[in-house]
């Protein structure tokens, strides 16, 4: 069992197993931690309800810290999606 699909067939990612018997791993446990909540940087994000933290398993790989964000998608969100929300939303006020 994995909790992304970008660490599917990884054994060091697993989470768990289904067969013989469904059971979790401590990993299991950390993965559910993983939430916006847990992550103090997210609690100032204006995005961290869009997002919820970013990408666990990238965080994992580059900074070897599951409870660490992803800030890539507020990075994006910021530079292009938060102007042109702006920009609709003046022209539907006109």
């Amino acid at each position: 069992l994995y909790f992304c699909t970008d660490s599917l067939g990884d054994p060091q990612h697993a989470v768990g197993r289904y067969y013989p018997d469904l059971s979790f791993n401590q990993k299991y446990h950390q993965w559910r931690k993983r939430t916006i909540f847990h992550m103090k940087s997210c609690h100032y994000c204006k995005f961290a309800m869009i997002c919820g933290g970013g990408c666990g398993h990238y965080t994992y790989q580059e900074k070897g810290r599951l409870l660490q964000p992803d800030c890539t998608f507020s990075k994006q969100a910021r530079e292009v999606y938060y102007p042109l929300l702006l920009k609709m939303m003046e022209s539907l006020s006109e």
